[in-house]
């Protein structure tokens, strides 16, 4: 082998050297911090509906899917109202209850507003992500978690959707199967700390599940 040989063949192999260690160096980041990953094509199609929501997404991933653009997105806002609403019961008067839910409100979107950077962290790819999203979405988790455990005590239907219904239960009618109003579970992170409000204390959602402490 000449000298030049060699030599073409010292750079090459440098060359690949340092993509293989820059390669390593960006899955390593990646692959740190995310925990929501879309689901390979092929492997999607072995069983379409297992990997698509089929009443309302959460998260971005399969939000504007035509499906989905249906009157259920509007439940997800009066759940969402209706956890807050919860939290002002025992309040007197109308008035003295909006202003706590306003005042819950605010501090939960400055609370989103905090935890967005982070929450587009657990996704391997980007995404976009807005602070109604993740509240609405991360209080229509919580209100449906809510309603389910009424389900267990009292094994009867809450409102217009009962256990059988795939937002609350499984295909098999199961209340304890809860969960699958999506199977993209793509709420981040949902946090919400308040000191005037000891019932919404830090509220964390993420899509490997709902975690409230």
């Amino acid at each position: 082998m000449s000298q030049g040989e060699k030599d073409c063949e010292e750079c090459l192999t440098s060359t690949i050297s340092a993509k293989l260690h820059e390669g390593a160096q960006k899955a390593e980041s990646l692959f740190s911090s995310a925990c929501i990953y879309r689901v390979p094509e092929e492997l999607r199609k072995l069983n379409a509906s297992a990997y698509t929501p089929r009443l309302i997404a959460i998260g971005p991933l399969h939000r504007n899917d035509n499906h989905l653009q249906t009157p259920m997105q509007q439940v997800k806002m009066s759940y969402a109202n209706h956890l807050l609403c919860r939290l002002t019961e025992g309040l007197e008067g109308l008035e003295d209850r909006e202003q706590k839910r306003l005042s819950l409100l605010q501090e939960c979107v400055a609370e989103m507003k905090l935890s967005i950077d982070d929450a587009k962290k657990c996704y391997a790819e980007e995404v976009t992500l807005d602070v109604e999203m993740m509240l609405v979405d991360g209080c229509f988790i919580l209100e449906l978690l809510y309603r389910n455990r009424l389900i267990l005590e009292s094994n009867s239907s809450i409102g217009n959707i009962d256990s059988s219904h795939p937002i609350v239960g499984s295909d098999n009618g199961d209340p304890k199967e809860t969960m699958t109003a999506s199977t993209e579970p793509q709420l981040q992170t949902m946090a919400a700390s308040t000191s005037t409000e000891p019932q919404l204390q830090t509220i964390t959602a993420s899509t490997e599940g709902i975690l409230v402490r």
